[in-house]
C-alpha cells in the first residue's frame, strides 16, 4: 500500500472551489479539508499506483469519508475522474490566482485569494548514474568521484558565466541588491554566498554589494513554512523586500523545488533577473532564469561542489576586476 499522503496544490484547490459543478462536487469537499500547500505530482503519483488516490491525512486527525479520499457513496472510477478533471481544468483556467489561508489554523482555515504567478508543472525525478557500483575502499571512491568532479566543471558554458558576472557587476555598481535562495545543502551555498560577494568583492574594491540570503532567517522562514506553505518561504520575503533592479540568484541542484520555482517566477514578473544554478535535468528554475549555470552532472555532491565553485569564482573575478593589479599578488582570495 502506497504510503505517502495525499499531496495537492493550492492551485488545484483554487481550480475546485471556483468550479464547483456537479462533476467535482465531492472533490471539492474532500481537497478544501487537506493540507492545501502539498504538490499535485503525489497525487498523480498514487493514480499510477493501482489507481489509488490516499485519502486525508491521519496524522492532522481527520476522519472522515473513505481512506482512499473519496466521499461515501462516490464510485471510484467517478472519484478519480474528478481528480483527472479538476487538473485538467487547473492547466486550462488558471488564471494566475492562489489560495492561502489568513490564519495558522489548519481546521476552518479561512481562505482568501493572493496574487500568484503561473506556475509550470514538471512530473519527473531525478536519476542518478553516479556511483553505479560499490567501491571496495575510499581511494577509489574518491578517484571517481574527482573524475565526475573534473567532468561537470568542464560542462559550464562560460558564456553564460560572463553573462551571470556582468549581470552582478552592474547591480554591485549600482547600488541593488542580489538575494540567494537555496534548500538544504544549497542553503548552505546561498548563506556562504553572502560572505564572499559581500565582504570579499568589497574588500580592495571601489564596489559595496548588498547581498542577502532569503535561506538565512529561520525565525521567518518557519513563520511562514508553519502559517502559509513552505513552497512560498522564498517568495513572500522577496515580496517584501526586493526591488526592479534587483537580482535573484537560485540554488538548487534538481532546480525543480516548488519554493525556487515560485521565488524564480515571482522575479521574472516582478523585473528581479535571476540567475539559477542546476544540475540533473535543469527542472523548472533552468526555464525561468535569465542565465541558467547548469551543471551536467546527476550527484547530489558533485552538483553541488560545482554550485559553490561558481559562487567562489563569481566572488573572485568580480573583486580582482576592480582591483589595481599591483595589489592582486599582494592579497589572499
Amino acid at each position: 500500500m502506497h504510503p505517502i499522503q495525499p499531496q495537492y496544490t493550492a492551485n488545484l484547490i483554487l481550480c475546485a472551489l471556483r468550479r464547483p459543478d456537479k462533476r467535482l462536487k465531492n472533490l471539492t469537499f474532500v481537497v478544501a479539508n487537506i493540507e492545501f500547500d502539498l504538490r499535485i505530482r503525489h497525487a498523480r503519483e498514487d493514480q499510477a499506483n493501482n489507481g489509488r488516490v490516499i485519502g486525508p491525512s491521519a496524522r492532522h486527525g481527520h476522519s472522515f469519508g473513505r481512506s482512499d479520499g473519496r466521499m461515501p457513496g462516490t464510485p471510484r472510477r467517478e472519484y478519480h475522474s474528478n481528480v483527472r478533471a479538476v487538473e485538467a481544468a487547473w492547466r486550462s483556467t488558471y488564471s494566475g490566482r492562489a489560495l492561502v489561508p489568513n490564519h495558522t489554523g489548519r481546521r476552518g482555515a479561512q481562505f482568501a485569494p493572493v496574487a500568484a504567478p503561473r506556475i509550470p508543472i514538471r512530473f519527473e525525478r531525478p536519476v542518478m548514474t553516479f556511483p553505479d557500483k560499490k567501491f571496495a575502499d575510499v581511494g577509489s571512491f574518491a578517484g571517481a568521484y574527482f573524475a565526475q568532479i573534473t567532468t561537470a566543471a568542464a560542462s559550464i558554458d562560460r558564456g553564460k558565466l560572463e553573462q551571470a558576472a556582468n549581470m552582478l557587476t552592474k547591480i554591485y555598481n549600482s547600488g541593488g541588491t542580489v538575494y540567494a535562495c537555496g534548500n538544504g545543502g544549497s542553503a548552505a551555498i546561498s548563506n556562504h554566498l553572502v560572505c564572499d560577494h559581500c565582504k570579499l568583492v568589497q574588500t580592495d574594491t571601489d564596489l559595496t554589494p548588498r547581498v542577502v540570503s532569503l535561506s538565512a532567517t529561520v525565525e521567518i522562514i518557519t513563520a511562514i513554512a508553519n502559517d502559509i506553505s513552505y513552497d512560498e518561504v522564498f517568495a513572500y520575503q522577496l515580496r517584501s523586500l526586493a526591488m526592479p533592479g534587483d537580482a535573484l540568484i537560485t540554488i538548487s541542484a534538481s532546480g525543480d523545488s516548488e519554493n525556487i520555482v515560485r521565488a524564480a517566477l515571482w522575479a521574472k514578473e516582478a523585473g528581479i533577473s535571476v540567475i539559477a544554478m542546476t544540475g540533473f535535468s535543469g527542472g523548472r528554475s533552468a526555464d525561468i532564469a535569465d542565465v541558467n549555470l547548469h551543471v551536467t552532472a546527476d550527484n547530489y555532491g558533485v552538483i553541488e561542489d560545482i554550485h559553490q565553485s561558481l559562487m567562489h569564482i563569481l566572488a573572485q573575478h568580480i573583486r580582482q576586476a576592480h582591483m589595481d593589479e599591483a595589489v592582486i599578488s599582494q592579497r589572499k582570495f
